[in-house]
This record gives structure tokens, sequence and C-alpha cells, in this order.
């Protein structure tokens, strides 16, 4: 009787290339499954952090996320075209629409180099230079962020303040909408890690098979 033969171990292999293997990862976003596979295996806050940071390059990846981005752009040339367009009728407040101009312009520079990484499908790593002078944006829009809110809330909230009106509101709506955000994240992320932590430790099962 003929047994089938075992695989020769000295068959030739060629593992893909550095290249090929990330350009097999970035070709496709991450199916559900896998996600939900890694998230189950999630067991301190601190694998939590690492999920999400992995899941979010991952998913940022692909093109779709970055025709969402392109489309989320909108947001920004909103800021440049009331801040350009008011920056002569807020003599009370007179930084707010200068703020809302800048803050599009640099949100733009940000979202247009992203963009045009992720059209190459990450197949080369991003310069030294061009992840320095994406850090420089980041936190100088983290700066300025702040001190838009202190801006938009001290102008929303006194009265007869001589600006136009349409840069108060949007600015104030602005800061508000993007403060909520920050907290509902944080909110969920706290739960997240609540529930890693209360969770059920399972016991590795030495039963014989």
């Amino acid at each position: 009787m003929a047994y089938p033969s075992a695989p020769s171990q000295n068959q030739d292999y060629n593992p893909p290339s550095y290249e090929e293997a990330q350009r097999n990862v970035f070709d496709a976003p991450p199916s559900y499954d896998s996600l939900y596979g890694q998230l189950r295996e999630v067991d301190s806050p601190k694998g939590l952090a690492v999920f999400l940071r992995n899941a979010c390059n991952a998913i940022s990846n692909t093109l779709a996320a970055a025709i969402a981005l392109a489309i989320l752009n909108i947001l920004p040339i909103a800021m440049i075209v009331i801040g350009s367009l008011n920056l002569d009728d807020c003599p009370d407040k007179e930084i707010l629409p200068k703020w809302l101009l800048i803050s599009g312009i640099f949100y733009l520079i940000r979202s247009g180099i992203n963009f045009l990484y992720r059209l190459q499908k990450a197949e080369q790593q991003k310069p030294l230079c061009i992840r320095c002078i994406e850090s420089l944006i980041e936190v100088f829009l983290f700066v300025w962020f702040i001190l838009g809110c202190i801006w938009a809330i001290s102008a929303y909230s006194t009265d007869n303040l001589q600006c136009d009106r349409v840069v108060v509101l949007f600015s104030f709506i602005y800061v508000v909408c993007s403060l909520a955000l920050l907290a509902l994240s944080c909110f969920l992320f706290c739960c997240c890690c609540c529930c890693i932590c209360f969770k059920p430790k399972q016991e590795p099962n030495f039963s014989a098979a």
C-alpha cells in the first residue's frame, strides 16, 4: 500500500518581498471578522490602545478612507471662505476670522499630504522630512485649536460684539462640536477599558482531548 509522500524539505520557497507584503496589506481593507477577532483578544487598556491605533492605521490607508477624508475637506474649505470674506468685519475680534482662515489652510495641507501618500498605496514609507512636517502641523493645529476655543467662546458670550454673526456662530458651533466629539471619544474609550478590566479571564483548558 502506497502512502502519500511528505513534501520535500528541499523544495524552494520564495517568501514575498517586503514591498509585496506591504502592497498586499494596503490593497484591501481589513475584514470585519479579522478586526473583531483581534478585538476579542484584547485583555488590557494598553492592548485596546494598540488595537485602536493599528485599526485606524489599517483603515485610513485604504483608498475609500482617502476619498471620505477628501469629502470631509468641505469643512476646511468653508473655514477658509468664511474667514477670508470677513477679515475686515470683526473690529472687536479681529483674530477670529484669521483663526478660521489659518485653520482651514493647515487642515487642507495636512489632508493633501495624507491623500497623496494614500494614493500610492503606502508602497513607500513617507520620508523623514514629510513626517517631521506632519508632526509640526499636528502640534500647531492642536495649540491653534485651544486658542480658537478661547476666542470663539469669549466672542459668543460677549454682548454687542462688533463682529460678523456668521463668523461668531460658525466658530462657536465648530468648537463645541469638536469638543463634544472629543469628550464622547474619551468616554467610549473609558467604557471599553472598564469592560476589559472587568472581563472574566479565560482559564486555559488542560483537559485531554
